[in-house]
Protein backbone atom coordinates (compact mmCIF):
# COMPACT_ATOMS: atom_id res chain seq x y z
CA UNK A 1 0.00 0.00 0.00
CA UNK A 2 2.94 2.46 0.83
CA UNK A 3 4.71 2.02 -2.04
CA UNK A 4 2.06 2.03 -4.58
CA UNK A 5 0.84 5.53 -2.69
CA UNK A 6 4.61 7.06 -2.69
CA UNK A 7 4.72 5.49 -6.35
CA UNK A 8 1.55 7.78 -7.67
CA UNK A 9 2.79 11.47 -5.75
CA UNK A 10 5.98 10.99 -7.48
CA UNK A 11 4.84 10.86 -10.67
CA UNK A 12 5.50 14.06 -12.98
CA UNK A 13 2.19 15.11 -13.11
CA UNK A 14 1.77 15.79 -9.51
CA UNK A 15 4.51 18.17 -10.24
CA UNK A 16 5.56 17.60 -6.24
CA UNK A 17 8.74 16.62 -7.45
CA UNK A 18 11.74 16.49 -10.33
CA UNK A 19 13.66 14.01 -11.40
CA UNK A 20 17.55 14.23 -12.18
CA UNK A 21 18.46 12.19 -14.63
CA UNK A 22 22.06 12.05 -14.50
CA UNK A 23 21.84 11.08 -10.45
CA UNK A 24 18.39 9.34 -10.72
CA UNK A 25 17.40 10.94 -7.76
CA UNK A 26 13.86 12.85 -6.90
CA UNK A 27 14.42 16.46 -5.23
CA UNK A 28 11.45 19.30 -4.35
CA UNK A 29 9.93 21.32 -7.43
CA UNK A 30 10.28 24.94 -6.10
CA UNK A 31 7.40 25.47 -8.59
CA UNK A 32 5.38 23.78 -6.22
CA UNK A 33 4.46 26.07 -3.42
CA UNK A 34 1.01 27.03 -3.43
CA UNK A 35 -1.03 25.68 -0.76
CA UNK A 36 -2.86 22.66 -2.31
CA UNK A 37 0.81 21.59 -3.07
CA UNK A 38 2.17 22.24 0.06
CA UNK A 39 -0.69 19.91 1.84
CA UNK A 40 0.05 17.38 -1.11
CA UNK A 41 3.90 17.48 0.44
CA UNK A 42 3.07 17.05 4.04
CA UNK A 43 1.05 13.68 3.05
CA UNK A 44 3.87 12.46 1.31
CA UNK A 45 5.84 13.12 4.57
CA UNK A 46 3.14 11.28 6.32
CA UNK A 47 2.61 8.12 4.27
CA UNK A 48 6.81 8.27 4.14
CA UNK A 49 7.01 8.51 8.22
CA UNK A 50 4.29 5.80 8.63
CA UNK A 51 6.08 3.46 6.27
CA UNK A 52 9.02 3.82 8.42
CA UNK A 53 7.24 3.34 11.47
CA UNK A 54 5.57 0.06 10.08
CA UNK A 55 9.49 -1.14 8.90
CA UNK A 56 8.32 -0.83 5.31
CA UNK A 57 10.84 0.55 2.92
CA UNK A 58 8.73 2.47 -0.34
CA UNK A 59 12.31 2.57 -2.37
CA UNK A 60 12.13 5.91 -3.50
CA UNK A 61 15.24 8.00 -4.30
CA UNK A 62 16.26 10.89 -2.78
CA UNK A 63 19.55 12.75 -2.50
CA UNK A 64 21.40 11.90 1.14
CA UNK A 65 20.84 15.56 1.83
CA UNK A 66 17.29 15.26 2.12
CA UNK A 67 17.65 12.68 5.50
CA UNK A 68 20.77 15.01 6.27
CA UNK A 69 18.07 17.90 6.77
CA UNK A 70 15.06 15.53 7.98
CA UNK A 71 18.01 14.73 10.90
CA UNK A 72 18.08 18.50 11.33
CA UNK A 73 21.50 18.79 9.96
CA UNK A 74 22.42 21.77 7.92
CA UNK A 75 24.04 21.13 4.23
CA UNK A 76 27.05 21.52 2.90
CA UNK A 77 28.74 22.04 -0.25
CA UNK A 78 29.42 18.02 0.18
CA UNK A 79 25.65 17.56 -0.13
CA UNK A 80 25.09 19.72 -3.23
CA UNK A 81 28.45 18.02 -5.06
CA UNK A 82 26.18 14.45 -4.52
CA UNK A 83 22.56 16.20 -5.25
CA UNK A 84 24.39 18.35 -8.11
CA UNK A 85 27.86 17.44 -9.55
CA UNK A 86 27.46 19.91 -12.31
CA UNK A 87 26.64 22.85 -9.83
CA UNK A 88 29.24 21.33 -7.02
CA UNK A 89 32.15 21.03 -9.09
CA UNK A 90 31.24 24.60 -10.80
CA UNK A 91 31.46 25.89 -7.12
CA UNK A 92 34.71 24.14 -6.08
CA UNK A 93 36.09 25.12 -9.04
CA UNK A 94 35.72 28.73 -8.09
CA UNK A 95 36.88 27.74 -4.51
CA UNK A 96 40.13 26.52 -5.94
CA UNK A 97 41.14 29.32 -8.55
CA UNK A 98 44.45 31.02 -8.12
CA UNK A 99 43.42 33.90 -10.59
CA UNK A 100 41.85 37.32 -9.85
CA UNK A 101 37.97 35.58 -9.35
CA UNK A 102 36.36 38.96 -9.99
CA UNK A 103 38.23 39.38 -13.14
CA UNK A 104 37.53 36.25 -14.74
CA UNK A 105 34.19 35.00 -12.99
CA UNK A 106 33.00 38.17 -13.18
CA UNK A 107 29.88 36.77 -10.58
CA UNK A 108 27.76 39.31 -8.23
CA UNK A 109 25.41 38.13 -4.49
CA UNK A 110 23.06 38.24 -7.23
CA UNK A 111 21.81 34.97 -8.73
CA UNK A 112 19.16 33.15 -11.03
CA UNK A 113 16.12 32.25 -9.04
CA UNK A 114 14.67 28.77 -8.82
CA UNK A 115 11.42 27.81 -9.76
CA UNK A 116 10.62 31.41 -11.07
CA UNK A 117 10.39 32.92 -14.55
CA UNK A 118 14.44 33.38 -16.54
CA UNK A 119 14.25 36.94 -15.66
CA UNK A 120 13.98 36.55 -11.96
CA UNK A 121 16.85 36.69 -9.60
CA UNK A 122 17.55 36.70 -5.75
CA UNK A 123 20.45 38.45 -3.59
CA UNK A 124 22.05 35.95 -1.39
CA UNK A 125 23.18 38.96 1.08
CA UNK A 126 21.91 42.39 1.39
CA UNK A 127 22.53 44.71 -1.49
CA UNK A 128 23.90 41.06 -3.19
CA UNK A 129 23.24 42.89 -6.49
CA UNK A 130 25.95 45.81 -5.96
CA UNK A 131 28.54 43.03 -4.09
CA UNK A 132 31.05 41.71 -6.54
CA UNK A 133 32.39 37.77 -6.22
CA UNK A 134 35.87 38.12 -5.22
CA UNK A 135 39.14 35.77 -4.13
CA UNK A 136 37.90 37.47 0.16
CA UNK A 137 34.81 36.30 -0.18
CA UNK A 138 34.03 33.72 -2.69
CA UNK A 139 33.90 31.22 0.43
CA UNK A 140 30.76 33.44 1.82
CA UNK A 141 29.39 33.47 -2.07
CA UNK A 142 29.79 29.67 -1.87
CA UNK A 143 28.35 28.65 1.42
CA UNK A 144 24.74 31.51 0.75
CA UNK A 145 24.75 29.90 -2.78
CA UNK A 146 24.55 26.14 -1.48
CA UNK A 147 22.11 27.87 1.13
CA UNK A 148 19.76 28.84 -1.08
CA UNK A 149 20.18 26.29 -3.41
CA UNK A 150 19.39 23.28 -0.87
CA UNK A 151 17.02 25.47 1.26
CA UNK A 152 15.74 28.75 0.86
CA UNK A 153 14.39 27.71 -2.70
CA UNK A 154 12.90 24.55 -1.68
CA UNK A 155 11.87 26.17 2.54
CA UNK A 156 7.91 25.89 2.19
CA UNK A 157 7.83 22.31 0.36
CA UNK A 158 10.63 20.63 2.88
CA UNK A 159 9.10 22.13 5.55
CA UNK A 160 6.15 20.65 5.36
CA UNK A 161 7.13 17.33 4.33
CA UNK A 162 9.61 17.29 7.40
CA UNK A 163 6.72 18.19 9.36
CA UNK A 164 4.38 15.69 8.00
CA UNK A 165 7.32 12.96 8.24
CA UNK A 166 7.96 14.48 11.92
CA UNK A 167 4.37 14.01 13.09
CA UNK A 168 4.87 10.00 12.83
CA UNK A 169 8.44 9.58 13.35
CA UNK A 170 10.30 12.03 15.83
CA UNK A 171 11.86 12.34 19.54
CA UNK A 172 15.10 10.96 20.62
CA UNK A 173 15.05 7.61 18.71
CA UNK A 174 15.21 9.65 15.60
CA UNK A 175 18.56 11.36 16.55
CA UNK A 176 20.34 7.49 16.51
CA UNK A 177 19.89 7.57 13.07
CA UNK A 178 22.66 8.90 10.57
CA UNK A 179 21.31 9.94 7.27
CA UNK A 180 22.98 6.71 5.41
CA UNK A 181 20.58 4.69 8.12
CA UNK A 182 17.73 6.85 7.60
CA UNK A 183 18.51 6.69 3.90
CA UNK A 184 18.63 2.57 4.46
CA UNK A 185 15.16 2.41 6.33
CA UNK A 186 13.19 4.30 3.75
CA UNK A 187 14.40 2.75 0.40
CA UNK A 188 15.58 -0.58 2.04
CA UNK A 189 18.62 -2.56 0.29
CA UNK A 190 19.63 -1.47 -3.25
CA UNK A 191 17.84 -3.29 -6.01
CA UNK A 192 20.05 -3.91 -8.75
CA UNK A 193 19.16 -6.19 -11.06
CA UNK A 194 22.28 -6.63 -13.52
CA UNK A 195 20.56 -9.35 -15.30
CA UNK A 196 18.11 -6.90 -16.64
CA UNK A 197 21.07 -4.58 -17.18
CA UNK A 198 22.84 -7.30 -19.27
CA UNK A 199 19.87 -8.22 -21.07
CA UNK A 200 19.88 -4.19 -22.05
CA UNK A 201 23.38 -3.92 -22.79
CA UNK A 202 24.20 -3.73 -26.58
CA UNK A 203 28.07 -4.41 -28.28
CA UNK A 204 30.43 -2.79 -30.18
CA UNK A 205 32.96 -4.59 -31.89
CA UNK A 206 31.84 -7.76 -29.76
CA UNK A 207 28.71 -9.91 -29.57
CA UNK A 208 26.88 -11.50 -26.35
CA UNK A 209 29.03 -15.00 -27.48
CA UNK A 210 32.28 -13.43 -27.47
CA UNK A 211 35.02 -15.00 -24.77
CA UNK A 212 35.13 -11.25 -23.27
CA UNK A 213 31.73 -10.83 -22.95
CA UNK A 214 31.28 -14.21 -21.57
CA UNK A 215 33.92 -13.67 -19.02
CA UNK A 216 32.61 -9.63 -18.24
CA UNK A 217 29.33 -10.62 -17.33
CA UNK A 218 30.66 -13.78 -16.05
CA UNK A 219 32.83 -11.44 -13.10
CA UNK A 220 29.63 -8.81 -12.52
CA UNK A 221 27.17 -11.53 -11.52
CA UNK A 222 29.61 -14.12 -9.99
CA UNK A 223 32.49 -12.55 -8.49
CA UNK A 224 31.96 -9.00 -7.72
CA UNK A 225 30.75 -7.85 -4.24
CA UNK A 226 27.53 -4.80 -4.51
CA UNK A 227 29.73 -2.76 -3.75
CA UNK A 228 31.74 -3.30 -6.64
CA UNK A 229 28.71 -3.44 -8.83
CA UNK A 230 27.45 0.05 -7.48
CA UNK A 231 31.21 1.38 -8.46
CA UNK A 232 30.90 -0.59 -11.65
CA UNK A 233 27.20 1.29 -12.35
CA UNK A 234 28.54 4.50 -11.64
CA UNK A 235 32.39 4.08 -13.69
CA UNK A 236 29.25 3.35 -16.99
CA UNK A 237 27.03 5.74 -15.91
CA UNK A 238 28.16 8.69 -13.63
CA UNK A 239 25.29 6.82 -11.27
CA UNK A 240 25.46 4.28 -8.87
CA UNK A 241 21.71 4.31 -8.65
CA UNK A 242 19.56 2.13 -10.12
CA UNK A 243 16.74 5.01 -12.46
CA UNK A 244 13.01 4.61 -12.12
CA UNK A 245 11.97 1.25 -13.76
CA UNK A 246 15.45 -0.67 -12.79
CA UNK A 247 18.65 -1.37 -14.45
CA UNK A 248 16.63 -2.41 -17.88
CA UNK A 249 16.31 0.91 -18.32
CA UNK A 250 20.03 1.38 -19.25
CA UNK A 251 21.11 0.72 -22.72
CA UNK A 252 25.16 0.42 -21.40
CA UNK A 253 27.58 -0.29 -24.51
CA UNK A 254 30.23 -2.25 -24.31
CA UNK A 255 32.79 -1.35 -27.21
CA UNK A 256 36.26 -3.03 -28.10
CA UNK A 257 38.79 -0.83 -27.58
CA UNK A 258 41.55 -2.70 -29.71
CA UNK A 259 43.54 -6.18 -29.04
CA UNK A 260 44.88 -7.21 -25.84
CA UNK A 261 47.07 -4.76 -24.57
CA UNK A 262 48.12 -3.18 -20.67
CA UNK A 263 45.82 -0.61 -21.25
CA UNK A 264 42.81 -0.53 -18.26
CA UNK A 265 39.05 -0.57 -19.64
CA UNK A 266 37.85 3.32 -19.67
CA UNK A 267 34.67 4.86 -20.06
CA UNK A 268 32.35 7.64 -21.60
CA UNK A 269 29.37 8.30 -18.65
CA UNK A 270 27.57 10.46 -20.74
CA UNK A 271 26.83 7.79 -23.25
CA UNK A 272 27.01 5.08 -21.12
CA UNK A 273 30.04 3.15 -22.98
CA UNK A 274 32.55 1.21 -21.30
CA UNK A 275 35.63 0.34 -23.80
CA UNK A 276 37.02 -2.81 -23.21
CA UNK A 277 40.60 -3.57 -24.85
CA UNK A 278 39.86 -7.59 -25.56
CA UNK A 279 41.72 -9.44 -22.98
CA UNK A 280 43.90 -12.54 -23.38
CA UNK A 281 42.35 -14.24 -20.27
CA UNK A 282 39.37 -13.72 -17.67
CA UNK A 283 42.05 -13.39 -15.07
CA UNK A 284 43.62 -9.97 -16.93
CA UNK A 285 40.19 -8.48 -17.56
CA UNK A 286 39.45 -9.10 -13.89
CA UNK A 287 42.56 -7.27 -12.78
CA UNK A 288 41.84 -4.69 -14.98
CA UNK A 289 38.30 -4.10 -14.18
CA UNK A 290 39.49 -3.78 -10.90
CA UNK A 291 41.89 -1.12 -11.72
CA UNK A 292 40.05 0.58 -12.85
CA UNK A 293 36.79 1.33 -10.53
CA UNK A 294 39.75 1.67 -8.00
CA UNK A 295 40.73 5.22 -9.84
CA UNK A 296 37.79 5.89 -11.96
Amino acid sequence: FFVLVVDELMKSEFGLFEYNSEMRTLWFNAKSNHQSNLEMFHLCGVIIGLACFNGLSVGVNFPIVLYRKLLGLTPTLDDLRLADPMMGRSLEELLRFEGEVEDVFCLTFEVSAIGKDSSSSVELIPNGSTIAVTNRNRELFVEKYVEYLLQDSIDQQCHSFTSGFRLICSGYALTLFTPEDLELLICGPPRLDFKALENAAVYEGYHPQHRLIRWFWSIVHDEFTIDQKKELLAFCTGSARSPLGGLGQIKITIQRAGPDSEYVPFSSTCFSTLLIPDYSSKEKLLKKLCVSLKHG
